[in-house]
């Protein structure tokens, strides 16, 4: 990560940009890759490309009850992974009314929403993305 001037000379980080995944496919900021870590394959989102090009990736989550639209498991820690361990993965972004809100007599109109994602992509068989309680999310 480098430094640049921003406006009125305020120190800004700029990222490392795209970096090659596993198959040769460039991945970036806010893209959702298939990764291995720790024994297990799952999925994740790139939070932010380090300067020697290793993602921090915060892992997804599908939610008990809700449908197959993947969650970002902020209850989790972020992982910091090499490229060549990941897969990019071709998904939809889309949100929803934030879970805690989701009663008509708390937020009828949405205004709290939460990134969802649709994976569209093929994902490998040992691929697994835990499914836990809305309350642990």
């Amino acid at each position: 990560v480098g430094q640049g001037r921003g406006l009125a000379g305020t120190t800004v980080c700029m990222a490392a940009g795209p970096v090659e995944d596993s198959e040769g496919e460039l991945v970036d900021v806010g893209d959702i890759v298939e990764f291995r870590a720790h024994g297990l394959v799952t999925l994740g989102f790139i939070e932010s490309v380090g300067g020697e090009g290793e993602l921090e990736i915060v892992r997804l989550v599908k939610r008990e009850g809700v449908g197959e639209e993947c969650y970002l498991d902020e209850s989790q820690p972020m992982l910091s992974v090499s490229p060549s361990v990941c897969r990019f993965v071709d998904s939809y972004p889309s949100q929803r009314v934030a879970w805690s809100t989701a009663s008509p007599h708390h937020n009828p109109h949405g205004e709290e929403s939460e990134d969802v994602w649709f994976i569209e992509g093929t994902v490998s068989d040992d691929c697994e993305v835990p499914t836990k309680p809305i309350s642990e999310t």
